[in-house]
This record gives C-alpha cells, sequence and structure tokens, in this order.
C-alpha cells in the first residue's frame, strides 16, 4: 500500500520533509581534522506508532533504564568493545566473514560427525518407552544372548582358513489379468525374465566367481537355481545303459529318459507332467510348496490347473578368508563385510532396478513381479526415499524460484536456499550427540520438507527487514557507538550505514524470527515427553535443524545482504534504496522511539458506487456483500460467533477421543499396490522358505516306467539341500554322500513314472480324493495275456501299485477289499486259509487270514500320455505293501526259494490302464468317500 506503515505518508511532518529533500546531496564528509567525540543527546519526541508495544513512558520493548541516568538507552546501544569492533569487521569483510563462518561449521560438523546409517525398520515405528514395552526388548535382547537362542546355519569349509556366506533373492509372479500363471505364453514370459536376470553382469560375478572352485554345484542354486521353468523345459537324454548297469542297476528298461532341469532346453514338457514331477515332491518344503502357495493341489487326471501366483527361489554362496586376508587362502573375498559390499552393490545397481522396473514381456502377458530377499527391502526404501528426495529437489526450486522473485537477486537466492540445506547436517550430528544414537529413523526424513517451510521464512523475513532499514538508518544520523568508539567514528560513511542496517535487521526482525523459533522448535521439542521412540527422535532432529536454519541465517544472511549492497561495492549511496517495498515489518527510527502512524485509509469498498445500475443483479449483490454488509455481521454478531466456536470446539474435545480407534499395526509407508504391500501378502500365501535355494538340476533325474520297481532316492536329513549346494560335504564326507543321496546326486532320482496310452486321454473334472468307489486291477501284458497263478510254488508274492487312489493313508481302507478281492483270484488250500501276510519275507511277518494292515509308500505321479494326440494326464500312486500267500504246505514257513511274484497296477476312478499293462485280473469296489 503506497500509505501504509513504513511508507513517507506515515512518518510525521519533519521526517516526511525529510524524505522529500533531494536524496543526491552527500553526506558531511569528514575533514582532515580528526573527527570531534559527541556527546550522548536524549532521543526526540516522536509520536508512537501504531502496532509498536509503547510502555506507559513511552519507552521501546527493547531499552532498560541505566541506573543513575534518566535516559532509556537500547540494549544494542551498551555492547561491549569486541561486538563493535565485530560489527565492524562484518561491515568491512562480510564475504571474509562469512567463509571464516563456514569453515567453522564444518570443523564443527566434521569433529562431532559419527558414522550411522538410516533405520528402514518399521517395527521401530510402535516401540514405547512403557513398562510393557521395555520388559519385551529385555527379554528380546536376554534371549538372543542366551544358549538356546538358535545361531545362523553354517559350516566351514575344509579350508580352516575360509567360511561362506550366502546371499537369496525370491521371485513371486502373479497373474494380474485374471488368467492362470501355467498358461503357456506366460511361462515362457517368465523364462525369458529369468535368462534376462542370469545374465546380469553382476550376476555371473557372484554366482560363479564368489564360490570356490571346488564348490561345483554352488552356482546350480542361482543358475538356473530353483525355478518351475527348469522343469518345463529340460534338457533331455536317452538312457545309457551301459553307464546305468555300471552302477549296479539290474534293470537298465526302467529308466526311459534323463532330464537335467536346467530350463535350457528346447522340447517343451507338458504340464501334467511338470505337476506330476512336482507333487512327487511334497512336504512343507518340497518343490510343491516352494512354487506354489498354499492350498495349490495337483488333481487327478487330464486337469486344466489354475493358480495366480508362482515362486522363483535364487541362492549365490559367497567364499570368505578367515582373518581378513586372501593371501593364504583361495576365498574370493577377504572379509565379510567386502562380501556384504559386492552384494549390497549389485542390489543396487543391477538386480534391483531389474526387478523393480515392469518388464515389458511381462506385461504384455499380464505378468507382474514381487520380490523379497537379502538387500531388497532396504534398497525399496532406498529407492522409494530417492524418489522423495527429487521431489523435495522439486519442492527445493519452487522455494528458490518464491526466494529468487522476492529477492531479485540470484545469489542471494541460491546462497538463502543453501543455508536452510545446512541446517541438515548441522542438526544431525547435535542429534547424534544428544541422542546417543547412531542410526536415524526413516521418520526423520521428513525433515527435509519441514525445514524447506520454515528456512525459507526467515530469508523472506530478513530480506524485507533489510529493505525497510534503508528508510530509518540514513547516513546523516550517527548513533552513540559510532560517537563513543574510536574505530567506528573511523568507518567510511557507507559502511557506517550498513553497520546500523545490520543492527537494525537484528534488533527488529532477528526479534520476529526469534518468537517464530521458539514456537516452532518448542512445538517439536515437546514431543520428547512422548513413550514412543520415534517420536522422541523426530522431535529432537526437528527442533534441533529449526534451531540451526535460525542460526546459520541471522549470523550469514545479513553480510550476504552487505556484500550485495552497491554501496560495500563502492556503488550507489545506501540511502537511495526504494522505500516501501515491504511494509509488513513495523519500522521504528535508529534510536530506538517508534514511527508516527499514517492517517487511516477508507476501506476500498467505501468508494465503490453501485447506485448507476451498471452492475448486473448478481455483481450487485457482490459488490453489497464486500460494501461491508459482512464486515457489519462480524461487528454485530461477534459475541454469538465466539460461543458458538467455544461450544463446537467443546464438542470436538469430547466426540473425538470417543470415536477415534487406534491402530496398533505398522504405519503404512507404501501404498496399497507397492511391493513392500501387496508382494508381502503374496509371500504370506505360501510357506516358509527355510534356506537357501536348491539346485535340482544337479541331482540325477530320469523319467521311469510304469513297470519300475526302482529304490526310493530320497534325502534323510533337513540339510542335505545346504550341503550340497553351499559347502562340498558331498564330494569330502561319505557320511554326507550316504545320508543325501538325492541332493549329492548319488542315486538316481525318478521324478515320475511315464507310461503311453493305447487312447486319446479325456478331460476329467475330479478333484484328488473324491469319492472313487472302483479300482480295477490289471498286469503286465495285452489282454489275452493274463498268466495264471503260479503252481507248484510254496508262496505267491503280490505286489501292487494303486493308481488315482488318494495318498498312501488310504490303504487302511483300501486293504481289506483288496484282501478279499486277492484271495478270490488266488485262492489258497482249505486247510492253509490261514496262512497270508502283508510285507517282505525278510522281516518275518506272522501269517493270519486278517493280516496286519502295514504302511503302504507313497510313489512318484503316474503321466499318462497319448502321442498322437498329445493329451496327458497325471495320477498320483502307491505301492501297497507285499501280500504274501502261502499256497503248498511242502515248503517251510520260511523258505529261501520256491517263491513266485506278480505285480498288479490298480487304476481307480476315472484312471485308465496303460498300454503295458492292460491284462485284466480282476476289479473290487471300495468306498473312499470318507477318505
Amino acid at each position: 500500500a503506497s500509505a501504509g506503515v513504513g511508507s513517507p505518508a506515515a512518518l510525521g511532518g519533519d521526517e516526511r520533509a525529510g524524505l522529500e529533500a533531494p536524496l543526491d546531496e552527500p553526506p558531511d564528509e569528514p575533514s582532515g581534522e580528526p573527527p570531534q567525540r559527541l556527546q550522548p543527546q536524549p532521543p526526540a519526541e516522536e509520536p508512537p506508532m501504531v502496532g509498536a508495544q509503547v510502555d506507559a513512558k513511552g519507552s521501546s520493548p527493547f531499552s532498560i533504564r541505566i541506573a543513575g541516568n534518566e535516559e532509556h538507552q537500547s540494549l544494542w546501544q551498551q555492547p561491549s568493545k569486541l561486538w563493535l569492533r565485530l560489527t565492524g569487521v562484518f561491515v568491512m569483510h562480510p564475504v571474509k566473514s562469512i567463509l571464516a563462518m563456514q569453515l567453522g561449521i564444518a570443523v564443527l560438523v566434521g569433529a562431532l560427525w559419527t558414522n550411522g546409517s538410516l533405520n528402514t525398520d518399521f517395527s521401530t515405528f510402535t516401540r514405547a518407552s512403557s513398562r510393557s514395552s521395555l520388559n519385551y526388548d529385555a527379554l528380546r535382547h536376554a534371549w538372543t544372548l542366551s544358549e538356546f537362542a538358535p545361531t545362523r546355519p553354517g559350516r566351514r569349509l575344509q579350508d580352516a582358513g575360509i567360511s561362506w556366506a550366502t546371499r537369496t533373492a525370491h521371485v513371486i509372479y502373479s497373474a494380474v489379468d485374471g488368467g492362470s500363471i501355467l498358461e503357456d505364453r506366460k511361462l515362457y514370459a517368465i523364462q525369458q525374465y529369468e535368462s534376462r536376470l542370469k545374465n546380469l553382469p553382476g550376476w555371473g560375478r557372484l554366482c560363479f566367481d564368489g564360490a570356490l572352485p571346488q564348490m561345483e554345484s554352488a552356482g546350480a542354486q542361482c543358475t538356473p537355481g530353483e525355478t518351475l521353468v527348469d522343469y518345463v523345459w529340460p534338457e533331455r537324454f536317452p538312457p545309457n545303459e551301459t553307464e546305468l548297469r555300471s552302477q549296479g542297476i539290474k534293470n537298465p528298461e526302467w529308466y526311459t529318459e534323463r532330464l537335467k532341469l536346467s530350463g535350457a532346453g528346447f522340447d517343451q514338457v507338458s504340464m501334467a507332467e511338470v505337476l506330476a514331477i512336482v507333487a512327487s515332491d511334497g512336504g512343507t518344503q518340497g518343490a510343491k510348496a516352494r512354487f506354489f502357495p498354499k492350498g495349490f493341489e495337483v488333481a487327478e487326471g487330464n486337469v486344466a490347473h489354475r493358480t495366480d501366483l508362482l515362486m522363483s527361489h535364487f541362492t549365490m554362496t559367497l567364499s570368505i578368508a578367515k582373518g581378513g586376508s586372501r593371501a593364504n587362502s583361495s576365498a574370493t573375498f577377504a572379509s565379510s563385510d567386502a562380501a556384504g559390499l559386492a552384494w549390497d552393490t549389485f542390489v543396487d545397481k543391477e538386480l534391483h532396478p531389474t526387478l523393480y522396473h515392469q518388464d515389458a514381456g511381462l506385461a504384455e502377458e499380464g505378468v507382474r513381479v514381487f520380490y523379497y530377499g537379502d538387500g531388497l527391502k532396504a534398497a525399496d526404501l532406498f529407492y522409494e526415499l530417492w524418489s522423495d528426495v527429487k521431489l523435495a529437489v522439486g519442492s527445493l526450486v519452487g522455494v528458490f524460484l518464491l526466494i529468487r522473485l522476492h529477492t531479485a537477486s540470484t545469489i542471494l537466492s541460491i546462497f538463502g536456499v543453501f543455508l536452510v540445506l545446512e541446517s541438515l547436517p548441522v542438526g544431525l550430528v547435535f542429534f547424534k550427540r544428544l541422542s546417543g544414537l547412531q542410526d536415524i529413523n526413516l521418520i526423520n526424513c521428513l525433515a527435509i520438507f519441514v525445514i524447506f517451510g520454515i528456512g525459507s521464512d526467515y530469508v523472506f523475513v530478513l530480506t524485507d527487514g533489510w529493505r525497510i532499514s534503508a528508510e530509518f538508518c540514513r547516513s546523516q544520523d550517527r548513533d552513540q557507538d559510532e560517537a563513543t568508539d574510536d574505530q567506528l567514528s573511523k568507518l567510511p560513511p557507507e559502511h557506517r550505514v550498513l553497520r546500523r542496517r545490520m543492527i537494525w535487521l537484528w534488533q527488529n526482525n532477528g526479534a520476529s524470527c526469534t518468537t517464530s523459533t521458539i514456537c516452532a522448535a518448542g512445538s517439536f521439542l515437546v514431543n520428547l515427553a512422548s513413550v514412543l521412540f520415534p517420536l522422541r527422535e523426530f522431535g529432537l532432529f526437528m527442533g534441533l535443524c529449526v534451531i540451526a536454519a535460525f542460526g546459520l541465517q541471522m549470523c550469514m544472511y545479513p553480510l550476504a545482504l552487505i556484500a550485495l549492497e552497491p554501496s560495500a561495492r563502492g556503488g550507489g549511496r545506501p540511502w537511495q534504496v526504494a522505500v516501501g517495498q515491504a511494509a509488513a515489518v513495523v519500522p521504528c527510527s535508529p534510536n530506538g522511539a517508534p514511527v508516527a502512524a499514517a492517517p487511516a485509509r477508507n476501506n476500498w469498498w467505501e468508494s465503490m458506487d453501485t447506485s448507476n445500475g451498471a452492475l448486473k443483479p448478481v455483481h450487485l449483490q457482490l459488490a453489497r456483500c464486500c460494501k461491508g454488509g459482512y464486515h457489519d455481521f462480524l461487528v454485530r454478531a461477534s459475541r454469538h460467533l465466539a460461543v458458538v466456536f467455544a461450544l463446537f470446539s467443546l464438542i470436538c474435545m469430547i466426540v473425538v477421543p470417543v470415536v477415534i480407534q487406534m491402530d496398533n499395526s505398522q504405519p503404512a509407508v507404501f501404498p496399497d499396490s507397492h511391493n513392500q504391500v501387496l508382494g508381502e501378502e503374496h509371500k504370506a500365501r505360501f510357506e516358509e522358505i527355510a534356506g537357501a535355494a536348491k539346485a535340482p538340476v544337479a541331482q540325477s533325474s530320469w523319467i521311469c516306467s510304469v513297470t519300475a520297481e526302482a529304490a526310493r532316492c530320497s534325502d534323510n536329513h533337513a540339510s542335505c539341500a545346504r550341503w550340497a549346494t553351499t559347502t562340498d560335504r558331498c564330494s569330502s564326507d561319505s557320511w554326507t554322500k550316504s545320508a543325501c543321496p538325492r541332493s549329492c546326486g548319488s542315486c538316481n532320482v525318478c521324478l515320475a513314472s511315464w507310461c503311453q496310452m493305447p487312447d486319446r486321454i479325456l478331460a476329467t473334472q475330479q478333484a484328488p480324493g473324491g469319492n472313487l468307489t472302483s479300482c480295477r486291477c490289471s498286469q503286465e501284458g495285452q489282454p489275452s495275456d493274463g498268466a495264471p497263478a503260479a503252481q507248484g510254488r510254496g508262496y505267491l508274492d503280490v505286489k501292487a501299485l494303486f493308481v488315482n487312489a488318494g495318498s498312501a493313508s488310504n490303504w487302511a481302507d483300501i486293504s481289506s477289499e483288496f484282501h478279499k478281492a486277492v484271495l478270490n483270484q488266488h485262492p489258497p488250500q482249505p486247510d492253509l486259509m490261514q496262512r497270508t501276510r502283508y510285507g517282505d519275507y525278510s522281516h518275518g511277518y506272522f501269517y493270519s487270514s486278517s493280516p496286519v494292515v502295514k504302511d503302504a509308500q507313497e510313489r512318484e505321479h503316474l503321466v499318462q500320455q497319448h502321442w498322437r494326440s498329445g493329451t496327458s494326464a497325471a495320477w498320483s500312486s502307491f505301492a501297497a505293501p507285499t501280500l504274501s500267500i502261502r499256497t503248498s504246505e511242502s515248503v517251510g514257513d520260511n523258505p529261501s526259494e520256491n517263491r513266485a511274484s506278480k505285480r498288479l497296477y490298480c487304476y481307480c476312478g476315472d484312471a485308465t490302464p496303460c498300454e503295458a499293462t492292460q491284462a485284466s485280473a480282476f476289479s473290487f469296489t471300495v468306498n473312499l468317500s470318507n477318505a
């Protein structure tokens, strides 16, 4: 406003006359004689200023009464000699003073700096200092120190100077288009995506170079890893009969095809066969549990399976030298820190960006990637944090543009923003020293945004105050400091004016900034009384940053204003600065007395003429409202409005605590669709994955004939997969090799049984464990080849393979009916009815008419395939205990010969006999509805 406070119209008559005097008259220049010391004079009486706080005797709030003297002297007019000389140095050398202060701050921050990191653990957001929380923390700490606390599994290798560390990455694929993740196009897109992952430069370095040379299977954990596509595209090899016989296998015809589960094959295996292989590796840590979510079951027959999730696992084994030196060691990394740094670098630079950004091929097929593993959660947090930093930089640019527009100086804008940012490291070092914490919580990153607003406000206030100071600190005036100090009196007139303006700026605008700083810092520091640790940390850190921003701006920004003044560089006169540019700051004269107020100006709406009819009805109503109706309403109803406001506040204070609900969960930092939210929900649908990724490619995997009686190849220890892939125990420890034949590859694993079908396989809709009521038993050969029962032998051993009869636990319901059917097919002599038994002869089971039911044994799934039509079906199977029938008394109870054997294949429900086992034997009915 042209006539507002601080403008020439607001001054008294004498002051107005003084401002209207020509500005180009130079001040009295000092002569060659020594300047005459001026005696202090009482301030001239001036009319009080509107808005200034003046006491009954007309003194300024910044003045004091000196004992023995009735004159009121300003606090700033009685400084020490050091302060007088220091302000003189500031004015004479502002740039050097700023550099000296910056050097002192750098030394202070460097001396107080302690290393630390950003705490990204969300569970710390709910930590409190209440009694129950402290007791829980103490219990957890005591548990970690106790002898019963679990330790991370690990084993030192043969080389006493080498240890190892594993880093895992788990990838979850989700079909977001509503389809099944098992569709061929989706699986092919997943194969191509994982191939690009394995071709990352860092992947090869850590997967192969990071492991020990003698650990041949270490790289199999990460290339190809443990993924379903390895089963879909395996490398196929025909059986080598000579090699099989050299392994002691008497029936090499049982093994039809060898598979290398590498995912590098060209022929795709049918999904029925893949699921049959996966389902055979059951258990909570089997392939089915590691690939598919909980509740996924492999249906019987030719059924299209559906699931929306699929998981892959990759593990890298890093060899570390003991003692931090690789001089006498074959390890890849000199220390665990070096190995961790290599992994973190790979995650930050290569792995996380590839996982985070949506792949075009997967997106085209409607597949989205989620992930978790070592270092991936922290990478997610820091990636989003840096994204927020980019937003902070954007807001910083906006703040800079506003400051540039307000100050009309690029240098001042840059320096002001720099001081705002400098408050963060200064506040951080004092925060660490006062709190004793090395790591800062993630919530403290909000200080970046808050300090921008508070720090930029200091820049605006100081800039406005500096402009106004030019009106009241003219060169013709000389304050008492200059009159009583020889050095100040020798300053050039321009620098004396700049010094008075700097003192005036600190006295007036510094007081305003001090008040706002106390309010802002106090509102944050009050959180120190909270029981929540994150609130206390944030309150202390934010309060210290606010105080640091205030100190930096008060000390250095005025010096930047002085350095950029034309008079300080030998340019124009300081009193020729345009006046009235910022009237928001209340002015006062150099001696502390308030300035007279300007005559009150009429409200703008009082000059509005609405009687000429030129305004439209809508505009007329708006004009009438602006003409004072709203103002008059506020005046007339002020008491009623105050009562309504008080009642509304009281109602809110009562209702809000009653209605509000406490959420005890961790704060939602990420959106619902983020990997750390939706990905965690998908992860919870899988079984908890224990240990490193398995390496199925290292196994000796086969597809066996349905007629094979190969012994099951399985591990006998829970740590076999880890030992085989992260240590050299399979080659150096004979006990491990015998206890872990499957993982060590020392036995042939029948992944699935296979048989050719004579006809096209019809689609079935039967779920596993349904109402299977009919079982048809057959034997090897064609239907016309039914061989009669062995004659002239003392014993007949009947072995049966049940297909599509559910799990082996159903044997208890099947055994009695099966027993009757077999005895009807092969009846013993009348006096030998009591001579039957189950089990192998070597176990010495007794014969009885009601044989004791022994446990059946789970077998691999049976895959039936019709070559011409390409249809296939997968069925569960189990082997029944051997049923021995004594058919003659001419032999003893424990004969070593005179034994005949018979193998039956019983197909239940919708399962039909294979082409090689169509010789019908008998049928029986059993109710499995409750199985």
